[in-house]
């Protein structure tokens, strides 16, 4: 027993006790916080400030600005050239007739119930769109990086849940928050991208089978100004979310790092 000592029966180990594997992992996960703070420090200091300046730059380019919005004159609209027209032909599909007459080379055959033309006829993509989407993507990858870095550190600061003294735990929170939101925005870019060249392909697709109407002609055109449009605007707000995030940061930097003074509680008495 514990007071003769004869006993020799093993007592219990200490269950608070870490075996050598365990503190070691402890401690590899401890010393991940350091390069954590120093990549988190470096994306608000060095990074967001080159996205403000590349955004702001970028948006002032010619190719991304949008001056020509009105009515476009219709030699300017989209339509098939007489090649793609050669290969509609070809491949057995009816050409648009003109005042009732179908034209030279018209096989009579691949109208659908509409009386469309059905056609495999290659059509390119909108060149200034398809570059605008590029850098999109690129920015919003950015994006997604610099504020994981930066919502983690934050976390990652969050003190002990205590009673009172939770003002500069309030500040960490709003930041984060706000953080979470610039990134949501980001991933949602990525689906917006996808979705637009969907759209597109079917606006190509009525083009194709109804080259002879302006109207679907003058859709394209608009539809791909007004995309052209939304992608500027979308790096607008890349640039935005960067600004507001570095100026809420920097001002509450020393409560996002110090949430909590250590001369609380003496102030107190």
């Amino acid at each position: 027993c514990r007071q003769c000592g004869t006993c020799k029966v093993q007592m219990p180990k200490d269950k608070n006790k870490l075996s050598p594997e365990d503190q070691a992992l402890r401690d590899h996960v401890s010393g991940l916080l350091p390069k954590m703070t120093k990549d988190a420090e470096h994306a608000i200091f060095q990074r967001i400030p080159k996205k403000v300046m590349a955004l702001s730059q970028l948006i002032e380019s010619d190719e991304w600005k949008i001056d020509d919005l009105g009515y476009v004159p219709e030699e300017k609209l989209p339509k098939l050239d007489d090649e793609q027209l050669r290969c509609a032909v070809n491949a057995g599909v009816k050409r648009p007739r003109v005042e009732g007459k179908a034209l030279a080379g018209d096989s009579g055959e691949g109208e659908d119930e509409d009386g469309g033309v059905k056609s495999l006829v290659k059509y390119p993509s909108c060149n200034r769109l398809v570059m605008m989407f590029a850098r999109l993507k690129t920015e919003t990858r950015d994006c997604v990086d610099i504020m994981g870095k930066i919502k983690l550190w934050i976390q990652l600061l969050i003190p002990k849940i205590e009673d009172g003294n939770n003002f500069g735990v309030g500040i960490q929170e709003e930041v984060v928050n706000e953080v979470s939101r610039a990134e949501e925005g980001a991933f949602s870019l990525l689906d917006t991208v996808s979705k637009t060249l969907l759209a597109r392909s079917k606006l190509v697709e009525r083009l194709i089978k109804y080259p002879h109407l302006e109207d679907v002609r003058r859709c394209l055109y608009e539809f791909d100004e007004k995309e052209c449009l939304s992608a500027r605007l979308s790096v607008q707000e890349l640039c935005n979310n960067y600004h507001i995030l570095y100026d809420m940061i920097t001002k509450n930097l020393d409560k996002i790092r110090t949430p909590r003074s250590s001369n609380h509680a003496s102030s107190m008495i």
